[in-house]
């Protein structure tokens, strides 16, 4: 599981983000055709919203993680659980 949060660099411009979508888009086609799934998460409190993305096994679908940053401008930190998330 990773944590995505806001990079230091400003959001990347609509048409670059359209274009790095496909990649997250074809990413996230690879780990369903071997019958895994990516799991998009956000949790929201009192104070603000954490946005985490879930994929099968350690690393090994770092592509996802990786195409999904770049296309939002974001980092992503792996984390054991979610902050917030209750499993009711």
């Amino acid at each position: 599981m990773f944590k995505l949060t806001r990079s230091s660099a400003s959001a990347p411009k609509r048409e670059a983000a359209v274009q790095r979508a496909g990649a997250f888009g074809d990413a996230v086609k690879n780990v369903t055709r071997r019958g895994d799934c990516v799991t998009l998460l956000s949790v929201r409190d009192d104070h603000d919203m954490s946005s985490y993305v879930i994929t099968p096994g350690q690393g090994s679908n770092s592509h996802v993680v990786t195409s999904l940053c770049s296309t939002l401008g974001a980092k992503a930190t792996q984390v054991e659980s979610a902050d917030g998330a209750s499993s009711t």
